[in-house]
């Protein structure tokens, strides 16, 4: 490597190290949940562990700073190493992002590491085995025959993101997951193509570029996702909520009828005073893992309307799915109660409106379900007081 290719070399990875601390340092509650910033942190830190391993190694092997053959290729090979990692945090922030609830256990976490830990092993032991590299009589490092495990581990990772997100993408019913589903397919892509270009034209910075590129797509997505997404319980947000009422409202006819119902928690302003705003953050976020569970079975849509209201559309709803979702949601909140610590009852309220008139507006169905909301409250005789 001549010494005015290694600095350009050299240029491309400390511009991707410090893009990386550009996107480390925006991580925040804001962005994301303390799970998928936790993961990204890692993605990242195995990451920019990789670019400094490729950075002594352009100064190595551009003469700009000798080390020797032995040091150059033992640095290009645990360089190499870090990426199998950094493709297994990706892996676990995919699964959360797909909302995959095995994604979160212990079990999964140990599962998946199983290969890298593997990997790391052989690399670990090449030192002696010469297994992934060695140094011949000469002073120059030889690959050793598991040099290609590293791209073993990736794929297999690679693929099984790759095949979920598409089966996702498929039954994807709403659409506003599928931005997701793509940007982790693109993700692989990008990589791929970085690594086949890498191969093919050896010693060029390509699979530090296309591993900063898709970082930057998956940040970028994290931060557009957020904007429709309620921090505290996860779920969508009343913008998203508009968005998609408004356009269920404008397909919804006699043969496909559209069910908006509007739901608060009983007393829950007097609990929130009584007990304080962390047990009521505690009290919407276990209502919304009832109302999500019980959501999911009917492909509605759940949105949290703001302060301890809720609204669920189901599309194609007969007087059948909404008696059952009902049933379904009275049985998710027992589930709760039962498994839950809480200083009171989960109980709520709910006022149900029935469109199938595509010309309705979406403030019309929705003060309409409001009212009946209303009426629902006055019927147990409870004064309906929302909090923001």
């Amino acid at each position: 490597m001549t010494t005015h290719y290694a600095f350009v070399y050299l240029i491309v990875n400390i511009v991707c190290f410090l893009s990386s601390l550009v996107i480390l340092s925006r991580l925040s509650s804001n962005i994301g949940s303390e799970t998928e910033n936790k993961i990204l942190r890692g993605m990242l830190f195995s990451y920019m562990t990789f670019l400094f391993f490729e950075i002594v190694w352009v100064l190595s092997a551009g003469s700009i700073i000798p080390m020797g053959g032995f040091v150059t290729g033992l640095v290009k090979v645990m360089g190499t190493a870090f990426i199998p990692i950094m493709v297994y945090y990706w892996l676990q922030y995919a699964e959360v992002s797909f909302e995959n609830p095995a994604a979160r256990t212990r079990k999964f976490k140990v599962l998946t590491a199983i290969p890298v830990l593997i990997m790391l092993l052989i690399y670990i032991t090449s030192i002696w085995t010469g297994a992934v590299a060695r140094v011949d009589e000469s002073g120059a490092v030889v690959m050793g025959p598991a040099i290609g495990i590293t791209g073993l581990v990736d794929n297999i990772y690679g693929a099984a993101v790759v095949i979920h997100a598409i089966i996702l993408l498929i039954k994807d019913k709403d659409g506003f997951k599928k931005r997701t589903y793509v940007t982790h397919i693109l993700f692989i892509v990008i990589c791929t193509i970085g690594g086949i270009t890498d191969a093919i034209i050896s010693d060029t910075p390509v699979m530090p570029l296309a591993i900063m590129l898709s970082m930057n797509v998956l940040f970028i997505n994290l931060q557009e996702s957020k904007i429709f997404n309620d921090a505290l319980t996860g779920l969508n947000n009343r913008r998203l909520a508009d968005r998609f009422i408004a356009s269920a409202i404008s397909e919804s006819s006699e043969a496909n009828p559209l069910c908006i119902f509007m739901m608060d928690i009983d007393k829950f302003k007097s609990a929130n005073d009584t007990f304080g705003h962390i047990m009521g953050d505690k009290v919407l976020i276990a209502t919304a893992e009832a109302l999500k569970k019980a959501v999911n079975d009917y492909h509605g849509f759940l949105a949290r309307w703001g302060g301890d209201e809720f609204v669920v559309a189901l599309m194609d709803a007969d007087d059948k799915m909404i008696n059952s979702f009902k049933k379904d949601l009275a049985a998710e909140l027992e589930k709760i109660k039962a498994s839950r610590s809480l200083p009171f009852d989960i109980n709520i309220s709910m006022g149900q409106e029935i469109c199938t008139d595509s010309n309705a507006t979406l403030s019309e169905v929705i003060n309409s379900a409001d009212d009946r909301l209303y009426e629902a409250k006055e019927a147990k005789n409870i004064n309906r007081v929302s909090v923001a």
